[in-house]
């Protein structure tokens, strides 16, 4: 914990992540398409769980309260209290594309980066564990900005959390290999660090995520663009999403949703809609977008409730007519 660094090294096909002992490679969008695709509460459960169940952890906070341990923990007790947390971290990251060396490698990462929290805290706090816990892998807010930028929604360009994250700097250098090749080093503390280079990539790079249709999951598509099903496994062990939907009909609420996204679609993308709208390029794309991320939540909300009407009604509610575009932009103005 000496040097609060960890290097990516930049192979032009994705970061070999440095550490110690481990060199791992992972592609670019990766880390951040995993993420997308991550649940916060499963994650936020796993650290709140070890953390407020972690005797160690209980024990230092009791002796920094009566002066028995210093006021900035050491690094001995540090790794005392974590050591148990490297495993299960791994084992819940290594998933759909992320292979366990590669989440063996972000675990790494994730654990240096939380060590270092604690121990540059004044006072252990342990009932506000979100103090410590890295947004990125807890945060809704967070996961639905990385899911639009993933899917190049442009209002996720101009955000406010975007304009934070762009304020972030990162040192890197230059090296050069045995036989003469240049690379570009980056020297990072923490995983927001690695998911802003990760990010900057994938947008320089020519391949781009699609949504798959059932189970809603970014994934890069094998042979063209126009796959709507993904490759991943579920976590029951069943078959993936594109040998499933094969052999299976689209329920109501898949057909209400795809019918709904057609028309929202051409009501955003016919002739007269983008004359008339031409001098803000920005704005029909991002409406678009915008009710198509709400579109796959409520289709996921209303089909858990089994409540096909409250669906329905959603849909009727937020379709593009022209007072509703209208309206629409004169919000999108007003926010400029």
């Amino acid at each position: 914990m000496a040097d609060n660094y960890v290097k990516l090294i930049d192979v032009d096909t994705g970061f070999i992540i440095v550490s110690s002992n481990m060199r791992v490679e992972i592609k670019y969008g990766q880390f951040a398409i995993s993420l997308a695709n991550s649940s916060c509460n499963d994650m936020y459960k796993l650290f709140s769980d070890f953390i407020t169940h972690n005797h160690y952890l209980e024990m230092a906070q009791q002796l920094q309260k009566k002066s028995i341990l210093p006021r900035l923990i050491g690094e001995d007790v540090i790794d005392l209290i974590f050591k148990d947390l490297y495993a299960p971290t791994t084992q819940l990251l290594a998933k759909d594309d992320i292979s366990p060396q590669q989440a063996m490698a972000i675990s790494r990462l994730l654990l240096h980066e939380l060590k270092y929290n604690f121990m540059n805290d004044k006072q252990i706090d342990l009932n506000h564990l979100i103090n410590y816990i890295p947004l990125i892998f807890v945060s809704d807010e967070v996961h639905q900005h990385i899911r639009k930028m993933l899917l190049t929604n442009t209002s996720a360009f101009t955000s406010d959390l975007q304009n934070e994250i762009n304020q972030l700097n990162i040192p890197m250098s230059i090296m050069t290999l045995d036989d003469g090749t240049p690379v570009t080093v980056y020297e990072i503390e923490n995983t927001l660090s690695y998911l802003v280079l990760d990010l900057q990539k994938y947008f320089l790079s020519k391949k781009r995520v699609v949504e798959c249709h059932n189970c809603h999951k970014l994934f890069y598509p094998n042979y063209r663009k126009s796959e709507i099903y993904c490759r991943y496994k579920h976590a029951d062990g069943s078959k993936t999403c594109n040998i499933k939907m094969q052999h299976s009909t689209d329920d109501d609420f898949a057909k209400l949703a795809r019918r709904a996204r057609g028309y929202q679609h051409s009501r955003c993308y016919n002739s007269s809609t983008q004359q008339k709208y031409n001098k803000t390029p920005d704005f029909l794309p991002s409406l678009y977008e915008e009710w198509s991320t709400e579109c796959r939540q409520h289709h996921i909300y209303f089909k858990e409730l089994d409540d096909f009407k409250g669906f329905q009604k959603w849909v009727d509610d937020t379709k593009f007519t022209a007072n509703e575009l209208e309206k629409r932009f004169q919000e999108y103005s007003n926010k400029k």
